[in-house]
């Protein structure tokens, strides 16, 4: 509609006397508005969204609660997908090597530009027959076999580069993925946590003979997990950072056994 006003003005030479002004006061205040619309409107309206949702915490929530729902709604950054899948191989001396291979899609959710590093830590066990290591270690735009490794006391983490922070732009997406071994015993568990929500998360193990599988979830809709296979599991939520993933497994006769202890005993005579 500015536009239309300037053109008339500058093109058409027989108008009446006052119409030039108004139309190109009409044209100035349409083009003032609508460049008003696309910057100071939408920061306004995500300026007012932010205080009536503080406002509405701060109402109905007790002030223990109130920084962590302000910290939920600042998430930026989901993983959309979870897929995750464990194996179990024996070893000498009572040991298993549990290797774990996850496939990670993150979407930048917010409106804004949002930055994020993949990473990788895992536990080192000390056990003299092997040690933890990462296999593979990669992301969108890698290959997944560049990488170094780092010794921190007892864990084994990624090197840390500055090259690696990525940016992604709203509603983008970014896969990781990534493969490693850690020596445990026999009778044992794995947990691992995550530095992003994550939603549905999928996971499936697979053992040798005799062992028995739990697949665990530290979150409220643990009753709500989904067997969708033989020790294949997905969880109908989503996990918030830091709350993690838990598989044990143990020896089947030895659980056996220890129940046993428990029954009543009979007698003769």
């Amino acid at each position: 509609i500015g536009a239309v006003c300037f053109l008339i003005v500058y093109f058409v030479t027989t108008l009446p006397s006052g119409i030039p002004i108004l139309l190109s006061t009409i044209g100035s205040t349409v083009f003032v508005v609508w460049i008003l619309a696309g910057t100071v409107d939408v920061w306004l309206k995500k300026a007012i969204l932010r205080d009536v949702f503080k406002a509405t915490v701060g109402y109905l929530l007790p002030p223990e609660l109130k920084p962590e729902m302000e910290w939920v709604y600042k998430q930026d950054i989901i993983a959309i997908k979870h897929r995750q899948s464990c194996k179990l191989t024996p070893l000498e001396n009572d040991l298993v090597v549990l290797r774990v291979t996850i496939n990670r899609t993150f979407q930048n959710v917010s409106q804004h530009m949002a930055k994020m590093k993949p990473t990788l830590a895992i536990d080192e066990w000390f056990h003299k027959e092997r040690q933890s290591q990462i296999l593979e270690f990669g992301y969108t735009g890698s290959n997944g076999k560049n990488f170094g490794c780092k010794r921190r006391d007892y864990t084994l983490n990624i090197e840390d580069r500055e090259e690696k922070e990525v940016e992604l732009p709203p509603r983008a997406t970014f896969d990781t993925w990534f493969t490693y071994e850690e020596v445990k015993h026999i009778n044992d568990e794995h947990f691992i946590t995550f530095i992003y929500p994550t939603h549905s998360p999928f996971v499936e193990v697979e053992a040798f003979e005799g062992i028995n599988i739990m697949v665990g979830f530290a979150m409220h809709k643990q009753h709500s997990l989904k067997t969708v296979g033989m020790n294949k599991y997905e969880l109908t939520g989503t996990l918030l950072p830091g709350q993690q993933i838990n598989i044990r497994w143990y020896r089947e006769r030895e659980s056996q056994e220890w129940l046993k202890l428990d029954e009543p005993k009979t007698t003769k005579g």
